[in-house]
């Protein structure tokens, strides 16, 4: 009995164990004067290959992107990339990739680690990519549910709270289901209990007595969510933790990756005020861009402008052609200015 005991649960984990055979290894090297870590050339199946798996280490808790390149699409851009939320430490994580993002399809052919914090903080310990299974599934779904996506604050409305998600549904879908399906079977209980004890089975009593549990439910879902957004209210205190006793100036560098603001200062005394301005960056920069319209108002962003910026990205060769460099804050960081014809 018990060496059969001992079979069926080598069974069980056995399927549910990760499986390491046929895995392909991934390298992250930290690219020199940018913000992000780069995989070499790689060759994944997105179909076979659902689930990557990042073994990071991080000297403080933010949140990071991960994005990819495909065959269809080389560029590195917003639509390919799933937020992760990263924490202090050395810890695994599991992204079960399709579940989060439909464009992980085709042949995968190099990944980027964008941290939204200070680069330096973050080493890329070892990654993989792997057939998605019962464990990575429910790794990637208890990771995600806690996660980023939607338990930050968006937009400026009063309808600011998004819904926490699960393999990219909002958690309510699940709650739903649940709170249906336990009514069920409690109502079949309820019956069946009286059947068997041959008691007279009364609709009214029936609905009053389910209608108990229901409330019962309701309260205990209700407690769990809420407890769940207490958890989420302390970790923004211990996130924004940072900035107390900072004046506006250093606030607005810690919120922002790397030197990004110090170098909007920087733009911002050399463009004049009623000037327009073009731009070149990093894709894997998040919001970066929109970032620096905001700040720079009231300059313009326009094509073909007088000035062009540049933070982290690359000029083509139309850039190099009809701008030339005018002031430089650092390498990598700097303005350009339109040549003058002749």
């Amino acid at each position: 009995m018990k060496s059969k005991f001992f079979f069926i649960i080598l069974f069980i984990l056995c399927i549910i164990k990760p499986t390491f055979a046929d895995n392909i290894a991934i390298s992250f090297q930290k690219v020199p004067n940018q913000p992000y870590f780069e995989s070499q050339d790689v060759m994944i199946d997105a179909e076979e290959y659902s689930t990557v798996v990042l073994r990071l280490k991080a000297n403080e808790r933010g949140t990071g992107r991960l994005f990819w390149a495909i065959s269809y699409d080389p560029q590195f851009n917003q639509p390919k990339s799933i937020w992760f939320s990263i924490r202090a430490g050395e810890h695994n994580y599991y992204l079960n990739v399709p579940s989060q993002n439909p464009n992980w399809v085709g042949w995968v052919k190099k990944l980027l680690v964008v941290p939204d914090f200070d680069p330096n903080h973050l080493e890329v310990i070892s990654a993989q990519s792997m057939p998605g299974n019962l464990w990575s599934n429910i790794a990637s779904g208890w990771q995600e549910f806690w996660g980023p996506k939607g338990r930050l604050i968006i937009g400026s409305t009063i309808n600011t709270m998004q819904s926490p998600t699960l393999f990219d549904r909002p958690i309510f879908f699940y709650i739903y289901w649940l709170f249906a399906l336990t009514l069920l079977v409690t109502a079949i209980w309820i019956i069946y209990k009286r059947f068997n004890k041959k008691q007279k089975i009364d609709p009214n009593e029936l609905f009053k007595e389910i209608g108990k549990y229901a409330i019962i439910l309701v309260v205990v879902f209700w407690l769990l969510l809420e407890f769940s957004s207490m958890i989420t209210y302390g970790g923004w205190v211990k996130a924004d933790w940072k900035y107390v006793g900072k004046n506006t100036e250093q606030k607005l560098t810690l919120a922002n990756i790397g030197d990004l603001y110090p170098f909007i200062q920087f733009c911002e005394k050399n463009i004049p005020p009623m000037a327009n301005f073009d731009m070149r960056f990093s894709p894997a920069l998040t919001y970066s861009d929109m970032k620096t319209k905001y700040y720079l108002f009231p300059r313009q962003v326009a094509s073909n402008s007088e000035y062009l910026i540049v933070y982290e990205g690359k000029i083509n060769d139309l850039d190099s052609k009809n701008y030339s460099l005018w002031k430089t804050f650092r390498k990598d960081a700097y303005i350009m200015r339109k040549k003058q014809a002749n």
